[in-house]
């Protein structure tokens, strides 16, 4: 027993890998926890530690997970980029797409929350995650998915830029949402 024991163990050291990312960029306590939610989400880690007064995040999971979150930290603690055309596809996940919405209309925190939350909703994305600062939206699903998302999100930008839609509020009542959105 006590051998079994060590060697699942054993097993489980093996895999695992450790990553520490250091944070180039300014930025407030708020914005690393943002940062660090989204890297923690996306790759679906479970042991993080992170040290925001020294600007530092580790992660400790599969050599898959420490690729995607090296793939995702690049461009998150980058300037803005152009990120309308990079995907991020998981080793041995035939339909397992990450992509980047980085919104560039001006719009509040509140709309930006309510275009993440009717999107995800909408298109039934089980993990989307936002970065408040750069108007960010990150998502992970299926390429299908993923695709009905961004065309979402591309839809409400451009009625946002004509003056067409007003995201006005979010109500949720028991299990069931509401979504209150007026066009003029």
């Amino acid at each position: 027993m006590r051998v079994v024991i060590l060697l699942l163990l054993a097993a489980g050291s093996v895999f695992a890998e450790e990553r520490v990312f250091y944070f180039t960029r300014p930025m407030s306590a708020q914005y690393f926890e943002e940062i660090t939610s989204v890297l923690r989400g996306v790759a679906d880690f479970q042991d993080v530690s992170t040290d925001p007064a020294q600007k530092k995040a580790t992660f400790r999971g599969t050599s898959e997970q420490i690729a995607a979150t090296d793939w995702l930290f690049q461009r998150l603690d980058a300037p803005a980029q152009d990120d309308a055309l990079l995907d991020y596809r998981f080793a041995g996940e035939a339909d397992d797409v990450v992509r980047f919405f980085r919104l560039t209309t001006p719009v509040s925190i509140q709309q930006f929350q309510e275009i993440a939350t009717l999107a995800r909703t909408m298109s039934d994305i089980r993990r989307l995650f936002t970065y408040n600062a750069p108007r960010l939206i990150v998502v992970r699903d299926s390429a299908a998915q993923v695709n009905l998302a961004g065309a979402l999100i591309k839809s409400w930008i451009k009625l946002l830029r004509r003056n067409k839609v007003r995201v006005l509020n979010t109500e949720f009542q028991g299990a069931t949402t509401k979504w209150c959105v007026s066009c003029f």
